[in-house]
């Protein structure tokens, strides 16, 4: 089924958005995360199609304005599948929308009409006037160490994620049920 967007949002420019995406998704085995401009609703719905046909599973957006609106991403991220014309014919194309993900990155991010409900929200809020002059990290070279850690950290996440499900998934019941992404929450 779809999934939701995942919105990595900042109090301030510098705060590790796109690192953070870049590690989540060495962890799942991607290598590369390809960023693209948050253009006009016109353009992006042309892009996630141009993606979508390409086979593209994770798709970001960088530098998103303070008002994240788009009918495309809200189509996207609760139907099965996504239609559009193809450019340049008459024709329409459909692609599953099952294994895509979505993210976008700004910051101070306002979401707008229904978006809140389709998005999952990480927000960082570092301490500090200037974050791209933090020093003292456990690992400065943190993508590099992901790469090399992949399996790894991916079986880490993987015995996480079977704990809580032979836990009984605790918490689980009090979820609410949120339409199009009930089967997330069971």
């Amino acid at each position: 089924e779809a999934g939701p967007l995942f919105c990595f949002d900042a109090t301030i420019s510098g705060a590790g958005k796109g690192k953070l995406l870049r590690v989540l998704a060495t962890i799942g085995g991607l290598q590369a995360v390809p960023m693209r401009s948050w253009k006009s609703d016109e353009e992006r719905a042309k892009e996630l199609a141009a993606a979508l046909a390409c086979g593209t599973r994770l798709m970001a957006f960088d530098e998103v304005s303070k008002t994240l609106q788009s009918e495309c991403v809200r189509t996207i991220t609760t139907s099965d599948t996504y239609a559009s014309r193809i450019l340049g014919k008459s024709q329409e194309q459909q692609w599953s929308t099952h294994g895509v993900t979505l993210a976008v990155l700004g910051n101070n991010l306002q979401p707008g009409a229904d978006m809140p409900r389709r998005m999952v929200l990480i927000r960082q809020t570092p301490q500090t006037a200037d974050p791209t002059a933090r020093t003292g990290w456990r690992y400065p070279r943190i993508e590099q160490e992901v790469l090399g850690r992949q399996a790894e950290l991916l079986a880490r996440c993987l015995c996480v994620v079977s704990e809580y499900i032979r836990a009984g998934r605790p918490g689980a019941a009090e979820l609410p049920n949120v339409g199009s992404y009930a089967g997330w929450a069971e």
